[in-house]
């Protein structure tokens, strides 16, 4: 099955660990529904595994030694320490400013990095717990305060539910009407590069086939399966999902490694359904790749609403869609419906790390569903290395002051409170 014609040209902060073997130029030019490959790092990421340094070290006020762990977003690999944490003094070890509590509230202890004042927006005050136990029947949950995130390993590993106080984000198939488009899943990209000059369906062993799933502690860990032989995606891919307490943070750190043995350039790519009539928004980065949505730019910020926002035809079809690709100036990426907004927070990639006719940022809609899809830069992949990705979400509740409506000051205010 090919997507609609839509699919044209077709990751929290700035402190990321990529691990590649090096970077280089991507294949030559993708067809109609290629997606963003990947290269190197940027701002501060660091490229291991044989690879060269691309981007500093340091972060806005913290600094990583080297095969260091990150905050707010960044892969934790062994060895190193992040110290002093990235901007707005989020610590990863004791002591510092949470830059995730309640106006006034005090940062939770919960391990470690309790201390100082928290500002509006995030999750201090009282302290929450994980609850146990972890797996549930099949599915594995991280249950946490009045959030719940869930995940099937039998459906792909995918996200299956993200809720607070019982109000799913994440949509499933019976709003997408879809059998496979549902949930949370992690792609590689380009998508012209899955199949033989196809660009239709995921390839099966990362998106819809079970994966092997592990606690490491209270870390989820699952695997994808082996490809087939016959298929162009010769890649494995591994998902640890954990909490960050104190900010009241799912922490999702994927690798994607190669075993086909061929040099190939990939980016990794996460892809979110949620059901129709929210907004979605990020900060306003640099031109657009492409776009078929029809977007408002106000102060700052970019929207969508996606009940006006989607091409229809005359009269309308259920396959009618539009797609957005672009920049964003801030590595962060909102969505409002209901009382809930829904944040994602990923490293940064520079316009120049961007495959050819991708972006950091892309939005996918159609009249029954949204997909929001942040991805990573560029990198080439050489023998048996692997590249690694961070993005963090967070699910609140909207404060009396904030509306979902385009151009919300005090929605955005909201946001940049947690998310920076």
């Amino acid at each position: 099955m090919i997507r609609a014609v839509s699919w044209i040209a077709g990751g929290a902060l700035s402190v990321s660990l990529i691990s590649v073997s090096a970077c280089s130029d991507p294949p030559g030019p993708q067809g109609a529904g290629g997606r963003a490959g990947v290269g190197g790092s940027s701002a501060g990421g660091v490229v291991t595994n044989g690879g060269a340094v691309s981007g500093g070290a340091t972060s806005q006020g913290g600094t990583i030694s080297a095969g260091g762990s990150t905050s707010q977003g960044g892969l934790t690999t062994t060895g190193g320490s992040a110290a002093g944490g990235a901007s707005g003094g989020t610590t990863s070890a004791t002591g510092g400013a949470s830059t995730g509590g309640a106006t006034g509230g005090a940062a939770g202890a919960a391990t470690g990095g309790g201390g100082g004042a928290a500002p509006q927006g995030g999750s201090g005050g009282a302290t929450v717990e994980l609850k146990q136990p972890i797996r549930r029947d099949e599915k594995y949950v991280l249950e946490f305060g009045d959030t719940i995130l869930e995940m099937d390993p039998a459906k792909g590993g995918r996200v299956t539910k993200f809720s607070y106080k019982g109000t799913n984000i994440v949509a499933g198939t019976d709003q997408t009407k879809e059998d496979i488009n549902w949930g949370s899943v992690f792609w590689p990209s380009p998508q012209s590069a899955w199949l033989n000059g196809e660009t239709w369906p995921p390839p099966a062993h990362i998106d819809s086939m079970p994966y092997t799933a592990a606690l490491d502690g209270n870390t989820i860990v699952l695997t994808s399966g082996m490809p087939p032989t016959s298929s162009l995606v010769q890649l494995t891919v591994e998902k640890r999902i954990s909490v960050d307490l104190v900010k009241q943070a799912i922490v999702m750190d994927f690798k994607m490694t190669n075993v086909g043995g061929t040099e190939k350039t990939w980016a990794a790519w996460q892809v979110t359904r949620v059901a129709a009539g929210g907004i979605t928004f990020f900060p306003t980065g640099g031109d657009n790749v492409s776009n078929s949505l029809t977007v408002t730019k106000q102060g700052d910020v970019t929207w969508f609403n996606q009940a006006t926002g989607v091409p229809r035809s005359t009269p309308p079809k259920e396959n009618d869609s539009g797609k957005l690709i672009t920049d964003a100036k801030e590595p962060w990426l909102a969505h409002a419906a209901g009382s809930l907004v829904f944040i994602k927070t990923f490293p940064a990639v520079e316009p120049s790390a961007f495959a050819p006719g991708e972006g950091e940022i892309e939005i996918y809609s159609t009249p029954v569903y949204e997909e929001i899809e942040p991805q990573g830069p560029r990198a080439t992949l050489r023998g048996t290395a692997s590249l690694s990705w961070s993005v963090r979400w967070y699910l609140r509740e909207l404060p009396a002051a904030a509306k979902v409506a385009v151009g919300d000051a005090e929605l955005v205010k909201f946001v940049r409170s947690i998310a920076q």
